[in-house]
């Protein structure tokens, strides 16, 4: 990362968080950050009717082995964002595992990359966690067609994110008027 870091002339950020956390950790000069706010496009993130959401279920069905008709009438709990510590995906994963005994119906989904150890501890903890087999699934990158139709299928999107508590996810599930769970931690 300092390599990268020490390469660069310049930093876009989304984030104050991440734009603060550049400056003191990395000691990346204020003046090479540009704070973009977060923006969602309202053509990918928004309610999608039933016809609009059937090659999204039917890619679901063959990633987790759900039917269709399970994945369409069955409550599903969505978190998508990068494969890093900070995103606290174990601490859904664990949430769910409770959730899971007294809601047997919901199903987790969770997306995003790279394939690391982040990635390779959450699915070690999906194996390990009996209420969460057949019940959470790491979907890994999400196909870009299906990201927004997945913001609107799900019934409700949480993020257990410890640098933002209403980051670019959450904006996405609000433009795609899914209820959605945020951690309180580093709200902007």
């Amino acid at each position: 990362v300092v390599e990268v870091l020490e390469r660069s002339h310049a930093f876009a950020v989304t984030s104050a968080k991440v734009a603060e956390r550049l400056w003191t950790h990395y000691h990346v000069p204020i003046e090479h950050t540009f704070y973009f706010p977060p923006c969602v496009d309202r053509e990918i993130f928004r309610p999608y009717s039933d016809h609009e959401k059937q090659d999204t279920f039917r890619w679901l069905s063959e990633k987790t082995g759900l039917s269709m008709e399970d994945l369409a009438s069955k409550p599903l709990v969505f978190e998508a964002s990068r494969m890093d510590r900070t995103k606290r995906k174990d601490l859904l994963l664990a949430a769910f595992a409770e959730v899971a005994t007294t809601h047997p119906d919901c199903h987790l989904l969770i997306g995003g990359g790279p394939e690391n150890r982040v990635f390779e501890s959450l699915q070690q903890q999906l194996e390990l966690t009996s209420a969460l087999q057949g019940r959470a699934f790491l979907l890994k990158a999400i196909p870009e067609e299906f990201i927004g139709p997945m913001f609107s299928i799900a019934h409700i999107y949480a993020t257990a994110s410890e640098m933002e508590g209403f980051g670019m996810s959450a904006s996405q599930a609000a433009a795609a008027r899914t209820p959605l769970i945020s951690s309180s931690a580093g709200s902007e």
